[in-house]
């Protein structure tokens, strides 16, 4: 199985209005209509318009995928298949960033949650398409390589690199057209 990004362009500043707004009807609308939720992701999804989210260690991935039906509800599905933007020759703001509101959030579980405002996107866009593409091997795939005659720990050629990050440049020029902020979940 490989994961990748999905993105969604979103007026951030109506999903931070959302938070904590206490709107019964947008969670009635939202849980209704969002069959991929189960029970204690819609829990989550409440507590995220009550703005009473829970800090408990395990449960992060729950409001994680409770903000991904928030954005589908009130954003666009845009882009098209990126594997994973950490591993871009480049510092990206999209992984530093974080989730778009504060929720429970740990960077040790799924999905992975970053976003973008819009007068972030060109400088992203820049660093997409004018850093050169390489691979960027590490010593813990390199080990797992040796270790295993190369049946794990495969990282990503510069070529493949190069591809993901023209896909990724693809999709922040839709969200830069869109006049949107751009939020991305990887799983």
């Amino acid at each position: 199985m490989s994961y990748c990004h999905m993105f969604y362009a979103v007026d951030l500043d109506q999903l931070r209005r959302i938070a904590g707004s206490q709107d019964r009807e947008l969670y009635d609308r939202i849980a209704a209509e969002c069959d991929s939720l189960d029970g204690a992701e819609k829990s989550a999804l409440k507590r995220i318009i009550q703005g009473r989210c829970e800090h408990k260690e395990g449960d992060e991935y729950l409001y994680g995928y409770a903000l991904k039906a928030l954005c589908e509800h009130i954003g666009e599905m845009i882009g098209d298949d990126v594997a994973a933007i950490r591993d871009h020759p480049y510092q990206s703001k999209l992984i530093a960033n974080g989730p778009p509101i504060d929720i429970p959030y740990t960077t040790d579980d799924f999905p992975e949650i970053g976003y973008l405002a819009p007068d972030q996107l060109q400088q992203e866009y820049d660093l997409a398409t004018k850093t050169r593409p390489k691979a960027k091997w590490t010593l813990v795939g390199f080990m797992l390589r040796k270790l295993s005659g190369g049946v794990i720990g495969r990282e990503p050629n510069a070529e493949e690199i190069a591809e993901d990050m023209q896909a990724y440049a693809e999709t922040l020029k839709e969200c830069l057209d869109k006049q949107r902020g751009l939020v991305s979940f990887r799983h």
